[in-house]
């Protein structure tokens, strides 16, 4: 399993005098789990940029006077106007012990496939993500599905994908399995014309020139 880590430090100061930490360039954060909850705070750039490549999927070492905690990012506040992150809380897993997790959908192939090529049918990603069981160090980041193959009126279902060996489905009941991740439908007229060419009288190229 590849690791990601970020360096954290005790957090003191809470609620409205949070601002200090922000205007220092740090964030305020919070670990929650078994071991119990601590205050946190990040250095911001770090943050941003170790965000950008775990997302909510993978497991983050998040070092705290000596000690690693493994956890992931659960939720990551954000100013709407600035963008800017205003708080971060990590939840805390033993990498000994199966969690469930949500795993988003990733389409692959679809410029390739016999029902996009022929600009009748476009491809649709019905459900964005499955319910996944297994060990933090065997959790995917995302399901990739390749749909290179699919023509017009085909479907994939739950039970077609193929998952990764170290996970199972937390819902197994038919009625689940049997659910459409994928499907194509007939593009409308918009997604189906062919861009128009722009045509320019011959008075207007004499005017410009």
């Amino acid at each position: 399993m590849e690791q990601y880590k970020i360096q954290a430090f005790a957090r003191d100061i809470t609620k409205k005098k949070v601002k200090r930490l922000r205007k220092a360039g740090l964030i305020p954060a919070a670990i929650y789990g078994y071991n119990g909850e601590f205050n946190i705070q990040l250095p911001e750039k770090e943050f941003v940029h170790l965000y950008e490549v775990v997302g909510n999927t993978k497991v983050v070492d998040v070092e705290l006077n000596g000690k690693v905690h493994h956890a992931y990012i659960s939720e990551v506040q954000v100013n709407p106007a600035s963008r800017a992150v205003l708080h971060v809380s990590f939840r805390e897993v033993s990498l000994k012990e199966a969690i469930t997790a949500s795993i988003p959908f990733v389409l692959v192939g679809a410029d390739n496939s016999p029902a996009e090529k022929e600009h009748k049918h476009i491809i649709i990603l019905a459900m964005p993500d499955v319910e996944l069981r297994g060990l933090p160090t065997k959790m995917p980041s995302e399901i990739t599905i390749d749909v290179s193959h699919l023509g017009a009126g085909d479907t994939i279902h739950i039970k077609d994908i193929q998952l990764p060996s170290g996970v199972v489905l937390v819902h197994t009941d038919s009625e689940y399995l049997n659910q459409v991740v994928v499907t194509t439908a007939p593009a409308t007229q918009e997604e189906t014309a062919e861009p128009e060419e722009t045509v320019i009288d011959a008075t207007e190229q004499q005017v410009a020139s």
